[in-house]
């Protein structure tokens, strides 16, 4: 199945650049310039990820947001699909670097979307237990079924104009 970064660069025809790559994730940012200019933070899983793995994604990401001018607030796309599993510790690590950036977030973040699986989305252990150490401040979209990643952000970009 489509990764959820493939999916938002063939339906919006974005640009991609690496940011950070290894054998175990990809960080990019994918640069839009219709229907305004914005850029998305995207990380992908390429297999199970240490927690120094987790740590090094959502330190970019994160990092990312903080310098994302407020004018132009911007997306983030998580897709764990090839990962098997996460420990308690990896999805704290994660939620902990979102709450440490909180302010940044609720001005210069549109949105997040997340794909846990590839197959139909059920709320299993990952995202029950993200949703229990994380509190989003800005709208969250669990990937249900293809199309979801770009919807969410097709559907957004209306709003604000």
């Amino acid at each position: 199945m489509e990764s959820l970064k493939a999916e938002v660069i063939r339906v919006h025809g974005c640009e991609e650049h690496i940011v950070m790559e290894n054998n175990s994730y990809c960080v990019s940012l994918l640069k839009f310039t219709q229907p305004r200019d914005f850029v998305v933070c995207s990380t992908e899983t390429k297999r199970n990820c240490s927690k120094q793995d987790i740590t090094e994604i959502f330190a970019c990401m994160t990092e990312f947001i903080k310098n994302n001018p407020e004018i132009s607030p911007c997306y983030s796309l998580i897709d764990v699909t090839r990962t098997d599993a996460f420990t308690l510790q990896q999805l704290s690590a994660a939620a902990d670097a979102f709450k440490n950036v909180k302010s940044f977030l609720e001005t210069r973040l549109v949105g997040t979307v997340v794909k846990v699986s590839d197959d139909n989305y059920n709320d299993g252990f990952l995202s029950s237990a993200f949703k229990r150490l994380y509190t989003p401040v800005r709208p969250v979209k669990w990937y249900n079924e293809p199309g979801d990643g770009s919807g969410f952000i097709t559907e957004w970009e209306e709003k604000m104009k």
